[in-house]
């Protein structure tokens, strides 16, 4: 299969380079491709001619965004939608990555794809729109909203939390907003295992199982790493209150339910197991 990777650099897009390495990769980046440019993702696709699009290209600033809003809405919708109306051109199938800061948080149990979006934040408002943009203008699409992803790869919490748990004595994280932690590796397995099964097209909620809280991740990845610092509990008010850059208000509890996708037959291990291996990977090529 030829796979155009938008975003290959991210840390989604180094996983996804891994797991689909047996199949002919067209890697792009903002470097060789602006998918902002409507006519020059058109011209690159119906020359590459990809079987599928995968779209790990996003504008993922969360707190930046509230000032870089036009940049964000570029970059995730605008991007978005041009990549599907080409992959629609072309009859390529095209994935997109999507989040649980679609919704407010107010729920209280976990989100099913049929629950309405409604975004606190501009990034989660961008990827909201960026899901509409695709589902519209996209004849066969999957989109995938996943939570909390972290990797071995690019800058996440995970290896923020490392760097600094070495650094650091004390480490002050929120411990009002819970959600399901994801291994970028378990994702794009998933999407390999989607792109087979060929499921319906749609909506698929996908994280790893369990839930927990920034401190609580904080915490575990700090064990996992033999790191010296204590983490103390703060609340999302006193991280805003610290800071001197705008803070997005993100949602209190974001845990996605993944039924519809267990349905296919499709494992989802505990964030623990998927975070000691990810920790492991880490520690192992330092």
């Amino acid at each position: 299969m030829k796979i155009l990777i938008a975003g290959a650099n991210g840390q989604l897009g180094t996983t996804l380079q891994k797991v689909f390495a047996g199949d002919e990769l067209i890697l792009t980046d903002s470097d060789n491709l602006d998918i902002t440019d409507k006519l020059a993702v058109e011209n690159f696709v119906d020359e590459k001619k990809p079987d599928l699009i995968i779209n790990a290209a996003a504008y993922t600033a969360v707190d930046k965004a509230e000032v870089e809003k036009e940049l964000a809405q570029k970059i995730n919708v605008d991007g978005a939608k041009n990549l599907a109306l080409a992959a629609k051109k072309i009859g390529a199938l095209i994935i997109h990555i999507s989040t649980d800061f679609v919704f407010d948080g107010k729920k209280g149990t976990p989100y099913v794809e049929t629950d309405q979006p409604n975004p606190l934040s501009i990034y989660g408002e961008t990827k909201y729109q960026s899901e509409l943009a695709v589902s519209k203008n996209a004849d066969k699409f999957y989109i995938f909203r996943t939570s909390w992803l972290f990797s071995e790869f690019g800058k996440n919490f995970v290896k923020t939390m490392i760097k600094l748990g070495r650094e650091k004595d004390q480490i002050k994280v929120v411990n009002d907003q819970i959600g399901s932690p994801t291994y970028a590796f378990d994702l794009a397995e998933t999407m390999k295992k989607i792109i087979e099964l060929q499921p319906k097209f749609g909506l698929y909620h996908f994280s790893n199982s369990g839930s927990c809280s920034w401190f609580d991740f904080a915490k575990k990845i700090i064990e996992l790493s033999d790191g010296g610092a204590k983490v103390l509990p703060q609340t999302s008010s006193e991280f805003a209150a610290g800071r001197s850059e705008p803070t997005a208000i993100r949602p209190a509890y974001s845990v996605l339910n993944c039924k519809k996708i267990e349905k296919l037959g499709i494992f989802r291990r505990p964030w623990k197991n998927a975070l000691e291996e990810c920790v492991n990977k880490i520690l192992t090529n330092e």
